[in-house]
């Protein structure tokens, strides 16, 4: 979603729709929109999850960092 920065402001990514931003800002969240390359600011993971049930892997890689979820 979005990153806190300082001074309370919440960093917005590009991509959310108008509805959802109006909702946050009509609940006193301060927005304020990151675009381009300042994106790179918001964090990326990968994760590996093991279905306690049946051992099978499930991963995951944010697709706008370089990385991968690797798992054997």
């Amino acid at each position: 979603m979005g990153a806190t920065q300082s001074g309370g402001l919440v960093a917005m990514e590009e991509g959310w729709d108008f509805a959802t931003l109006a909702e946050l800002a009509k609940r006193s969240h301060q927005l304020a929109p990151v675009v381009g390359i300042e994106g790179v600011t918001f964090g990326g993971g990968q994760v590996i999850v093991r279905n306690p049930n049946n051992g099978v892997l499930v991963g995951g890689s944010e697709p706008r960092m370089d990385g991968a979820a690797v798992g054997w």
